[in-house]
């Protein structure tokens, strides 16, 4: 049993016959791999983004830093479609990888989730108090215009669904369900 938690570290696909060895298969949908594993314990809304984003969860990977976004899979389909949007318009946001069958160690189980690029910042209104404020809100006011020169109706935009690495500068805009693309 250790190899094929190894093979979900590692970011390797189990069959759904290995899979049934460690937990509960009733979760998955062949429609996608079963691959990765989180604790089930761990939320990013925990520590890192004060109790803002509680639907992201670390991936325990052994070669990349990555996050999963837990929900129900329509919305993670749509998130993933439109993330593939604004990639294309080249909008800052965290770029997904794929859909998954996703175990969950604590629950022993498997569900879905839309695997991604981990970002380090904070969101904006964890920093209305710091001295990078305002270069995070001009560039969040300038990405929101760029945007809607570009077609994009951003709905759902507010300071917790947008993000800024102090150290290097860089936004991200999240939560791109219900944005719209013409």
């Amino acid at each position: 049993m250790k190899e094929l938690y190894r093979k979900l570290i590692r970011g390797k696909e189990l069959s759904l016959e290995e899979a049934g060895k460690i937990g509960d298969t009733s979760g998955i949908n062949s429609e996608f791999p079963i691959k990765y594993i989180i604790r089930g314990d761990q939320y990013l809304g925990s520590l890192q983004y004060r109790a803002i984003i509680q639907n992201i969860t670390p991936i325990v990977n052994s070669k990349m830093n990555l996050v999963a976004k837990l929900d129900a899979l329509y919305w993670i389909k749509k998130e993933q479609e439109n993330n593939k949007k604004a990639q294309q318009k080249n909008i800052p946001i965290i770029k997904t990888i794929e859909i998954t069958n996703i175990y969950n160690l604590l629950e022993r189980k498997f569900i879905q989730g839309l695997i991604m690029e981990r970002f380090y910042g904070e969101t904006i209104c964890k920093l209305i108090d710091s001295k990078y404020y305002k270069r995070a809100y001009n560039l969040w006011k300038k990405e929101i215009s760029d945007a809607k020169r570009k077609n994009i109706h951003i709905r759902d935009i507010h300071n917790e669904n947008v993000m800024f690495n102090t150290q290097t500068q860089e936004l991200v805009l999240l939560d791109l369900v219900s944005w719209e693309f013409d």
